[in-house]
């Protein structure tokens, strides 16, 4: 059958080639056509998903419900495609808006949401930049072992990527992380390092950046003068590009150095020109920090009712945007503050009302947002499995082609490897044959070295026995030194013959070169005496009657006799087998 069909395959050749090839080439025009189509439709979708998001944070801020209404549209578009990176794009913008506006909880259920869609699509760089956001976030609100575990994510990701802002980034975050948990040493490595790298990359706005998170560090290890050096430098930077995020940020640490100065005017000053940049660029946290320090200001002039407004108000932020140190430094000073001015009950009335917004707000509302996510991502993914079944019976015309051309060189490929099998088979079946008399032919030359050497200790013993007996007869007819000389000899030939077992020294040798014989003969017939055994090693041998005789001694009757109740106990009395034929087959 097979021969018929390579004959046929062989005349046909050409017809089948052209086939093949016609099909193809019909082929690949359908999926070029179906693939550029869905290519450019995805493309116009995604620019026009990514016009409708090119806004800015700090505007639509102020409009939240325009902006979601504008992520819906998106998001509605983008499972329209069902592309996992597009998706993840508009994902990745909610999630940076809801960052923004401070709504921490469910911006990190969407981060999740995006980085999942990413890996998907195995963008690598998107991926990177989704932990190292988190890690941002994680490090805002104090939650630092989560942001150092996203931060390593994302640095492993980065450095396979060789991506020197995200390293430079990472670097930024964990040297802020080991600040906040007072690992000070670890703190100025890693911003030691983020510096190094944005000197490499020449941003001017970056290295003002790393200067003041290495001030910062200086700062907590108690290094004010190296600490304010470093601050005057990033300040010159920011002013000359007019950043005012970095602005409002030196602004804060300069106000801070004059206060623990007590440079108090100097101080104040700084501090509302901290607090006045950041209500301009919109960044909560700065805008809590400012409010504090106001009120540490107004503490050292011991104005308290105005320390204790400002406080509030830093605290009021802080507890909106969930920044845990701000709440928890907020508490901690009102409390010091109305111990100082011997107020406690009142100071333990803060610590009341902390536990009573700590239970409300930061735990009752994340378990209701984190419902409604959950719910709104399953209808989302079930909008997508819809799309993807669409998109899957498109695919069918191409898949049912690629099929038969599959079929077809699978085939041709079958039965060039059935005539390669057939032939490694007939070899290996040759050599096995080979191997196999190699085998028997080893295994007859040792049976034949174990009957001579059987035979010659018989011989060798009879021999002796002989031998003993002339000298019995001798040492009667003798006397004195003859007679013990001859009784020596006796001796020595009675030991010797004594000492050689020829049955032990013959099983020992029969098992070495026969290894599971009486195992396997045992398992079928266990009622085998020890004599009854010794036959069956003999016939396995295929010995005579005359050469068993001279082994073991006994007459030519008894070995016959000995042989019929053998074949009776081996079940072979009404068998016209062998014995030996028989026993070899253990």
């Amino acid at each position: 059958m097979i021969s018929k069909l390579i004959q046929f395959f062989k005349k046909k050749k050409i017809v089948i080639v052209l086939t093949i090839t016609i099909c193809t080439i019909i082929t690949l025009l359908v999926y070029n056509q179906h693939f550029a189509k869905g290519k450019r439709t995805h493309d116009a979708i995604s620019k026009h998903i990514d016009s409708l998001l090119s806004w800015n944070n700090d505007v639509y801020a102020q409009n939240q419900d325009k902006a979601f209404a504008i992520l819906d549209d998106a998001k509605s578009m983008a499972i329209e495609t069902a592309n996992p990176e597009i998706i993840g794009n508009v994902l990745y913008k909610e999630a940076l808006f809801l960052s923004h506006i401070g709504n921490n909880t469910k911006s990190f259920l969407v981060f999740k949401q995006a980085a999942k869609l990413y890996g998907k699509s195995n963008n690598l760089n998107k991926l990177a930049d989704i932990y190292s956001e988190m890690a941002y976030n994680y490090k805002v609100i104090g939650e630092y072992i989560q942001s150092l575990d996203y931060c390593s994510k994302s640095f492993e990701i980065y450095q396979e990527l060789n991506n020197k802002k995200g390293i430079k980034l990472c670097y930024r975050i964990m040297g802020s992380d080991y600040k906040y948990l007072d690992d000070y040493d670890k703190a100025i490595l890693y911003y030691k390092k983020s510096l190094f790298i944005c000197q490499e990359i020449g941003n001017e706005d970056d290295i003002a950046e790393a200067l003041i998170n290495l001030s910062t560090g200086y700062s907590a290890m108690g290094n004010d003068s190296a600490a304010y050096e470093l601050i005057q430098q990033s300040f010159k930077i920011f002013k000359k590009s007019n950043d005012l995020g970095g602005l409002c940020t030196c602004y804060l640490n300069i106000g801070a150095d004059f206060l623990g100065k007590k440079q108090l005017e100097q101080a104040i000053e700084n501090f509302r020109l901290g607090l006045k940049y950041s209500k301009l660029i919109g960044y909560k946290k700065t805008e809590s920090q400012s409010l504090y320090d106001i009120g540490l200001y107004f503490n050292e002039k011991n104005k308290f009712d105005s320390a204790i407004y400002y406080y509030n108000q830093s605290l009021n932020i802080a507890i909106k945007y969930g920044f845990k140190e701000g709440i928890l430094s907020c508490y901690k000073t009102l409390s010091e503050a109305f111990i100082d001015n011997k107020m406690p009950y009142d100071a333990y009335q803060q610590l009341i009302k902390y536990n009573q917004i700590r239970d409300t707000i930061l735990y009752a509302k994340k378990n209701q947002e984190i419902d409604k996510i959950e719910s709104n991502f399953d209808k989302y993914k079930e909008q997508l499995q819809i799309t993807t079944e669409k998109q899957k019976r498109k695919l069918l015309f191409i898949i049912f082609v690629l099929s038969i051309l599959i079929f077809s060189f699978g085939f041709i490929y079958l039965v060039k490897q059935y005539k390669r099998s057939l032939y490694r088979q007939q070899m290996y079946s040759q050599n096995l044959i080979e191997e196999k008399s190699k085998i028997e032919e080893n295994l007859s030359e040792k049976d034949k070295e174990l009957i001579t050497y059987s035979l010659q200790l018989a011989q060798k013993q009879e021999i002796e026995n002989a031998l003993a007996d002339r000298i019995k007869g001798e040492i009667e007819g003798s006397s004195g030194e003859t007679k013990k000389t001859l009784q020596s000899i006796l001796n020595n030939i009675i030991v010797e013959s004594q000492r050689v077992n020829i049955w032990e020294d013959f099983e020992v040798r029969f098992n070495q070169v026969n290894k599971d014989f009486y195992q396997n003969l045992l398992e079928k017939h266990p009622s085998l005496t020890k004599n009854e055994r010794r036959l069956c090693a003999f016939m396995k041998l295929n010995l005579s009657t005359k050469e068993i005789t001279i082994i073991t001694g006994q007459s030519p009757h008894s070995i016959n006799v000995a042989r019929t109740r053998l074949r009776k106990k081996l079940n072979l009395s009404n068998n016209n087998q062998n014995l030996p034929d028989y026993l070899q087959s253990f």
